[in-house]
């Protein structure tokens, strides 16, 4: 609501004003206006930049295209192509398009030769991208800062679900079919990462010449989601090679060796630790980080693939052709729990 009503106050103000000195063609300063206020205070001089830049080129090309070109339906042509062209320059995005729509309006009205009416129309939208900017950031600027935490929250949900089925599946028996599951959902983790970087960035943006930011918000800053959302990128990373090892001795046609139930078992209790952890970043004012946990859990990581090393398996294990696949499935837990031990406290807010 706060946004639709600060656009219908920026479109109502730059519409009346205009009108005192054109009432046929004011809607410019409006709806220059209204596009200013959809996004963050810095973003609205980013877009009014460009706005007043696609005017600008449209209104040039429409009149140098009337003035070189004596045919009408030539004109036309050369005034659209020209302002298309014009802008798919990259520094336009996706507002270029306006460069050919704006040449082919001036044409069209029949007023591309009238430099009085070309300066107003320039002039009005010049006019309604100050007011929308001044009405952004004077009247409760946005700030996007519950978005990222969001974001890394259901990030981290999704990762604590795959480690505790993951571990469950380890317990009672596993098959290919649940290893290729666990691998295809570590994989889509990558894509609720980038979504919380995406949020992430909008938050810091937000920030940028916001008169709320010396207000307390009572919200955790971009910087601070930053940080968390490293340690779980670093978390899906080694889950993804723990899931990508399980699947690959799982496949028929592996020579990977097949890690066995007692093993199974064993790994099982340090994946539920990170499990446990991974959920502190879920909701760091409920959850901490147990970090005896993890580091005994850490111990027991590196006490097993030492003893691989050293090819003294345990007494209980019957000893594979090689132990490739354990020691792989130990690292990517290894050094999981190591990021978490290394981690500051997802609390955290410093």
């Amino acid at each position: 609501m706060v946004p639709a009503a600060k656009m219908a106050v920026a479109a109502v103000v730059a519409w009346s004003v205009a009108r005192l000195f054109d009432d046929t063609q004011s809607f410019i300063a409006a709806y220059a206006a209204v596009f200013m206020v959809a996004g963050t205070v810095y973003r609205s001089l980013l877009d009014a930049a460009r706005q007043v830049t696609t005017v600008v080129l449209g209104v040039l090309v429409a009149f140098v295209a009337v003035l070189v070109i004596p045919w009408p339906p030539a004109e036309l042509g050369v005034a659209v192509f020209a302002g298309m062209m014009l802008g798919s320059w990259r520094r336009l995005g996706p507002d270029g398009i306006w460069v050919g729509v704006v040449a082919l309006l001036m044409v069209t009205f029949g007023t591309a030769d009238d430099v009085s009416y070309l300066a107003l129309r320039v002039g009005e939208a010049v006019f309604g991208a100050v007011v929308g900017i001044a009405v952004n950031a004077l009247v409760a600027p946005p700030l996007r800062l519950r978005a990222g935490g969001r974001a890394v929250a259901a990030l981290s949900a999704d990762l604590a679900n795959l480690l505790t089925a993951a571990a469950a599946g380890l317990r009672g028996g596993w098959a290919e079919d649940d290893a290729r599951g666990w691998r295809r959902s570590a994989c889509q983790l990558e894509v609720a990462a980038r979504h919380a970087e995406n949020e992430i960035g909008h938050g810091h943006e937000s920030l940028r010449l916001n008169s709320r930011r010396r207000r307390r918000t009572g919200l955790a800053h971009p910087s601070v989601e930053d940080r968390r959302l490293s340690v779980l990128r670093a978390l899906v990373r080694h889950t993804q090679q723990l899931t990508e090892t399980l699947a690959a001795s799982a496949e028929p046609a592996s020579t990977l060796p097949a890690t066995g139930t007692t093993f199974d078992a064993r790994l099982a209790d340090p994946v539920d630790t990170l499990a446990e952890a991974v959920r502190a970043y879920r909701d760091p004012h409920s959850h901490r980080l147990d970090r005896d946990a993890l580091t005994a859990a850490l111990a027991h990581a590196r006490d097993r693939r030492a003893a691989m090393a050293r090819i003294v398996p345990s007494p209980d294990l019957d000893p594979p052709k090689d132990w490739s696949t354990h020691a792989a499935a130990l690292v990517a837990v290894e050094r999981a729990l190591r990021t978490l031990t290394d981690a500051p406290d997802p609390a955290d807010t410093r």
